[in-house]
């Protein structure tokens, strides 16, 4: 694999990948040997390896935010800056239980210390430029995932669409929720 100049100059100034992946979309991005197109979303095995990441952010003075979700910090990346994001919604013990936590398989590649990792019908549905979705964990939130996919150029078949709603409409406690969240 052939990282990016770029590319390689941000991750050499993390933390060691171990105990965590970069995953989703910038995992993607590594895959197919591009600049990162948006932001990076690390996950980690337990608490302590994220609190490491975190001081290890703060003491390097990048910008800080919080969200429910998790702690974004605004790190350089060539001649601009992007949003590494410590992803606090849970922790996974490996690449099994974390790929089986994405919603659409084109998040469903992984990056660390060892090397880059995804699932046979990530690659398939990334080269094909298919969205096909693997679990409903948030339905406004999948929704709006959804349109960023198609609005990236990816196809959603009839059949998907049929899916995603069936699968919507069998999770009212989960959107009721949402929505009295909003």
């Amino acid at each position: 694999m052939n990282l990016l100049e770029d590319t390689k100059k941000l991750l050499d100034a993390l933390p060691p990948l171990v105990n965590c992946w970069i995953a989703g979309g910038a995992a993607r991005d590594i895959f197919l040997e591009q600049d990162f197109t948006a932001d990076i979303d690390v996950f980690f095995k337990h608490s302590e390896a994220a609190g490491d990441w975190i001081d290890h952010l703060r003491n390097k003075g990048y910008p800080e935010k919080s969200s429910t979700y998790a702690r974004t910090f605004t790190v350089p990346y060539k001649n601009t800056q992007i949003e590494l994001q410590i992803v606090e919604l849970g922790y996974w013990d490996n690449l099994e239980q974390l790929f089986d936590d994405f919603d659409w398989t084109v998040c469903q590649f992984s990056y660390d210390s060892d090397g880059l990792y995804f699932r046979i019908r990530a690659v398939q549905d990334l080269m094909k430029n298919e969205l096909h979705w693997c679990k409903i964990k948030s339905g406004y939130g999948g929704v709006m995932r959804m349109i960023k996919y198609v609005n990236k150029g990816y196809t959603l078949s009839e059949e998907t669409v049929k899916e995603f709603l069936r699968a919507m409409v069998d999770c009212p406690p989960l959107i009721e929720k949402e929505w009295k969240n909003q």
